[in-house]
C-alpha cells in the first residue's frame, strides 16, 4: 500500500545468497508457493525446539535445503516464508518487527493486550494450548520456542484484540476481502492450489491466499476467510 514492495518483488533483493532468490517473489512467500522448506521441519530445529534460533540462522538453514518444488508451481505451508517477510519488512521500513507491531496495530487499533511473544517473558493470564491424544483426550504439547516464529505466529493477545487485529478496514485503503478474488489460488500454470479434507460428515476445501486462508465447507455450504 505504501509502494515500497510489490507482489512481484523477488527475495534476492533482500537475501542475495538465497538459492533461486531471483525466482521467489513476495507473493510466493505470502501464498506458501515458494517451495522453501518449513523451518520447523529442519532437523536441528526439530531436535532442539526450545533453542533460541535467530532469523538469520533459520533462513540460512532453510536456504541450504533444496526447494520442495519450483516457485509458483505448488502450494505447501511454510513458516519460513513469513519469517522472511518479517525480515523484509524490517529492511524496507527501517523499523524492528516489534516496533512495527506497536505502531501499526497496537496503537492504531487501540489494543490493550497484544504483545510479540518472547520465550522468557511472563504474560499475565496467558492460556496454554493443548493437543489431542487418541488415548487420553487433551494433553499438554511439547513446548516450542515462540520467539523463532517471528512473522509466522509469534503474537499473543486476548480474544478481543484478535478481533481488532483482523478488522483491518481502519488501516488499509481496501478491505482484504475486496483486494483478491474470494476463490482458491490459481497457480501460474493454471492449476488450482487447494487441499480437501474430511470435517465431520462433510468436507472442507482449503487454499492459502495472500494474507489469509480460504475455507470452503460443503455441509453446510459456508465460505470463510481466516488463518490456519
Amino acid at each position: 500500500q505504501e509502494g515500497k514492495l510489490g507482489f512481484d518483488t523477488t527475495v534476492d533483493r533482500f537475501f542475495p545468497d538465497f538459492p533461486r532468490g531471483r525466482e521467489i517473489t513476495i507473493e510466493h512467500l505470502l501464498t506458501h508457493t515458494s517451495g522453501v522448506i518449513d523451518m520447523l521441519w529442519l532437523e536441528p530445529v526439530f531436535l532442539s525446539p526450545t533453542k533460541a534460533w535467530t532469523p538469520e540462522e533459520l533462513i540460512r538453514m532453510a536456504g541450504a535445503k533444496p526447494l520442495s518444488f519450483a516457485p509458483g508451481t505448488e502450494q505447501k505451508y511454510s513458516n519460513t516464508g513469513y519469517l522472511m517477510l518479517a525480515q523484509i519488512s524490517e529492511m524496507v521500513s527501517g523499523q524492528g518487527f516489534e516496533e512495527q507491531i506497536r505502531e501499526n496495530f497496537i496503537s492504531k487499533l487501540g489494543m490493550e493486550s497484544l504483545v510479540v511473544g518472547r520465550d522468557q517473558t511472563v504474560v499475565p493470564r496467558l492460556a496454554c494450548g493443548y493437543s489431542i491424544s487418541d488415548d487420553s483426550g487433551l494433553i499438554l504439547p511439547i513446548m516450542m520456542g515462540i520467539g523463532m516464529a517471528k512473522g509466522a505466529g509469534s503474537l499473543v493477545a486476548s480474544a478481543g484484540d484478535v478481533v481488532r487485529l483482523v478488522n483491518l478496514d481502519r488501516m488499509l485503503e481496501n478491505n482484504f476481502l475486496d483486494t483478491r478474488p474470494l476463490a482458491p489460488l490459481k497457480l501460474a500454470n493454471g492449476t488450482i492450489a487447494q487441499a480437501t479434507s474430511k470435517i465431520g460428515h462433510g468436507e472442507c476445501t482449503q487454499s492459502y491466499l495472500a494474507g489469509g486462508t480460504l475455507l470452503i465447507f460443503n455441509d453446510p455450504e459456508i465460505t470463510l476467510v481466516g488463518q490456519v
